[in-house]
């Protein structure tokens, strides 16, 4: 495989129609911003890019990004940095034209402040704060008097709160006209009390603000997507596998499909790396909560869960809370639970100590023991579910006779190959991986 990401741009078309609309808006002398949020890796930059690569044709586009500068990142650091790559680019008269517009920033731009004539302070904290956030203005509105102007700030999950304050002081007052303003973010980093929460619901009342959320591609865009990287179609087997595990991410299937040939069916360390960053950051006994989850293989009902977690009702309901705010879990439409993704389950259950992974199976193959097989919707499910666990519990004697049963079951509905999966090999039957959006949700 000669590449890892698609050379080719892949669907989108509406969010790019939206983006050119807004573009419009500036051209007609308005002042539009458009927040892109998404998962990581669903394809925001990479959208953002795309059309700026269109729109620089007929506008000057300027980008800064944020970085994760833990509890203090820098001030303003994607606006400076959009502004430092202008006034690198810039002649001599316009870098001294701009740095009349932001001396009381001139130190954190050396380019403008050899053009400046002296340094403007104010003691009182407030004032100053005003006189930087009306320069910062004004030195946009300086640019856009000259040409249609898009100003790209990416990863505002990242961002300082004066940056924040800055988008929304320039969106309420509609400020700087004849400039897009395209602001990007990870949905999936706004946990309860992120400041972005509320300025994000609060620019979407403004005229001046639309909004894009990504979704995952489909089966459809994906196909494209690994038509795009192999050079050739997938095969039906390879494209399924990706869609499962991946559930549409495209950043998780690129990478899949990239360890692929060296590691077929295994999770590549970066994917693994990032996925379980997100899981860590969980208190510990959430992370007990998803490792039972993990180990079950499917979507559970919260019943289910209480039943092996070994945890009271308040904490599970607070462990269940915290892992939906962070993105980890997802409801089903079953009112299960299940993992956002396939691989954040596969990470999960591959960071589990082998004693662990023994003692969640044995739990969960008692809890399926106590279901009464006359009270299952789908005996040979259940049945095969115990011989599933207690296999990987250890008890390898339970496993096949859950298992023979299973294919007994399976037989009563003449499901046929059902049967021979059941009862062959290492209980194979009731060991499928979790579907993309947990719709085989437990009875346990």
């Amino acid at each position: 495989m000669g590449r890892i990401s698609c050379p080719d741009f892949i669907g989108r078309v509406a969010e790019l129609e939206a983006l050119g609309a807004a573009l419009d808006r500036a051209r007609a002398g308005r002042s539009p911003t458009m927040l892109v949020g998404g998962e990581a890796g669903i394809g925001k930059s990479r959208l953002v890019n795309e059309f700026t690569l269109r729109a620089k044709s007929e506008a000057l586009v300027l980008s800064g990004a944020c970085a994760p500068f833990g509890t203090s990142p820098p001030p303003f650091m994607p606006m400076i940095e959009a502004f430092r790559v202008y006034a690198h680019a810039a002649g001599e008269e316009e870098r001294a034209r701009l740095s009349v517009k932001v001396q009381a920033i001139a130190w954190l731009l050396p380019e403008l402040e050899r053009a400046a004539s002296h340094r403007q302070r104010v003691d009182d904290s407030e004032a100053g704060q005003s006189l930087v956030f009306g320069q910062l203005l004004e030195a946009l509105e300086a640019v856009a008097s000259r040409e249609l102007l898009v100003i790209v700030l990416e990863d505002l999950h990242w961002a300082d709160r004066s940056t924040l304050d800055l988008l929304a002081l320039r969106s309420q007052t509609a400020r700087a006209a004849g400039c897009l303003t395209v602001a990007t973010y990870r949905s999936d980093e706004l946990d309860p009390g992120h400041p972005l929460r509320p300025l994000v619901a609060e620019l979407q009342c403004s005229a001046q603000t639309d909004r894009l959320e990504l979704g995952r591609f489909g089966r459809h865009e994906l196909t494209e997507q690994l038509t795009g990287i192999l050079g050739r179609p997938p095969g039906h087997a390879v494209l399924e596998a990706i869609l499962k595990r991946s559930d549409g991410n495209p950043f998780l299937a690129e990478e899949l499909l990239a360890a692929a040939s060296q590691a077929p069916g295994g999770t590549p360390t970066r994917v693994r790396d990032i996925v379980m960053a997100r899981v860590e950051r969980l208190s510990e006994p959430a992370q007990r909560m998803l490792g039972v989850l993990s180990a079950a293989r499917r979507s559970m009902t919260h019943h289910a869960l209480a039943a092996v977690a070994d945890m009271t009702e308040q904490d599970l309901e607070r462990c269940r809370r915290e892992a939906l705010a962070r993105h980890v879990l997802v409801r089903t439409d079953e009112g299960a639970y299940a993992f956002r993704h396939a691989l954040m389950r596969e990470a999960t259950y591959d960071g589990l100590l082998v004693s662990e992974r023994e003692r969640l199976h044995r739990g969960l193959a008692h809890a399926l023991d106590a279901i009464p097989i006359s009270s299952a919707a789908a005996p040979s499910e259940l049945l095969a579910d115990r011989a599933h666990h207690w296999y990987h519990a250890g008890d390898e004697s339970r496993a096949l006779r859950s298992a023979i049963q299973a294919g007994l079951a399976a037989d009563e509905v003449y499901a046929m190959p059902r049967r021979l999966r059941c009862t062959s090999g290492r209980s194979s039957c009731g060991t499928r991986s979790m579907t993309p959006n947990g719709s085989q949700a437990s009875t346990a």
